[in-house]
């Protein structure tokens, strides 16, 4: 018997996680979410297939994904259709668009395995119309939830794998906002850079107070526009916390990983690594504001959020409601769009008249939780 100042061993559990979905570019920006710098895209730009590892703590251990991004089922040869053996759990990430083809790809390799998480980037009304089509092929009702990040995704995968208790297979639709997982196309990189020393690091900060930039604990701080642009001194990865976020009731840990430079070769200079160089190079960029398009184009959905709630006590301050506007804010009045779609699907003979009357219900639940 274990006495009481024993502790419990700690549990380390591993799975094969696959990605699927209809844009590699939107899988790629899941996959780099959920695995941060423990990724590898040596075999994009051949097969399509992206691998990561993904880290989740719980309170008796942790759960460590094998993670395989994987490109659609048309695009799936031999070789690649080979890394679905053993896999345990699939993420499928799709758009509100892809909805004649989920059922598809929550098919494919479902015999041997365990969970499955279909993932709309979307609102949660969207999750739901999607949901409904599956109801159809699956005979039992599917609950929806919202996540508010990929991490939180992981987290609903781990729980669903460590609590499965029967042989059957386990199937979750779950919602996120396209701010939390934006598409990415990784850029080949020609060799591994080692992360930048001390000294570099001393030269970086010394390169950010050039700029009056903040620096605090490795990281420099640049305030834009939309929010604040964090840059790792050490890794040089950068991260967004967006403006949106202050004036919100929600208690949503966004952290947004923005893409800005994707090849680390070509650079030299006297003293400083390829990796200090581009860090130098980002933190430019930013404190500038001479961004590339694409980058751009990432702050922009990034700082925009479908499920921001307004603070109440800010609903009548004029200030707020300014700064709002320049964010391209605007509050959602209707959502007799979802319904009208729906019907236009009945027409086309593409949605069951049953299926459309319960996602009018689970709308007018919606709006009774919203008005209580």
């Amino acid at each position: 018997m274990m006495s009481s100042t024993e502790t419990q061993p700690e549990l380390r559990q591993i799975y094969k996680t696959v990605i699927l979905g209809r844009d590699t570019t939107l899988q790629s920006g899941f996959l780099s979410e959920a695995s941060g710098e423990q990724i590898s895209y040596q075999l994009y730009h051949f097969l399509r297939v992206g691998i990561g590892v993904c880290r989740v703590h719980h309170d008796s251990g942790h759960t460590i994904f094998q993670m395989w991004s994987l490109p659609d089922g048309d695009k799936l040869n031999e070789i690649t259709k080979s890394f679905l053996n053993g896999h345990s759990a699939a993420v499928i990430v799709v758009r509100p668009s892809d909805i004649d083809y989920v059922q598809d790809l929550v098919s494919l390799g479902i015999e041997t395995r365990k969970v499955t998480a279909v993932v709309v980037v979307g609102s949660i009304q969207n999750a739901e119309i999607i949901a409904s089509e599956l109801f159809g092929h699956h005979k039992h009702t599917l609950n929806v939830e919202s996540a508010r990040s990929v991490n939180e995704v992981m987290k609903t995968v781990s729980d669903m794998l460590l609590r499965k208790q029967s042989q059957s297979h386990i199937l979750k639709v779950l919602s996120v906002d396209p701010s939390a997982c934006m598409p990415f196309e990784p850029t080949l990189h020609s060799s591994q850079t080692p992360l930048n020393t001390s000294q570099e690091i001393k030269q970086i900060i010394e390169f950010c107070d050039s700029f009056a930039t903040k620096t605090a604990e490795k990281e420099c701080i640049i305030d834009i526009d939309e929010g604040l642009a964090s840059i790792d001194l050490t890794t040089g990865a950068v991260r967004f916390k967006p403006e949106l976020c202050k004036f919100c009731e929600r208690d949503c840990p966004r952290s947004i990983h923005i893409c800005i430079v994707g090849i680390d070769s070509g650079w030299s200079s006297e003293g400083l690594g390829t990796r200090a160089l581009l860090t130098m190079a980002k933190i430019y960029a930013l404190a500038n504001r001479e961004l590339p398009a694409h980058v751009e184009k990432q702050l922009h959905f990034a700082s925009r959020c479908k499920n921001f709630s307004l603070k109440r006590e800010l609903e009548n301050d004029e200030y707020t409601a300014a700064v709002l506007s320049d964010l391209g804010y605007e509050p959602v009045t209707s959502k007799t769009d979802l319904l009208e779609a729906a019907m236009k699907r009945v027409r086309e003979g593409r949605m069951s008249a049953s299926l459309y009357s319960f996602l009018r219900g689970t709308l007018q639940r919606i709006r009774e939780t919203s008005d209580s």
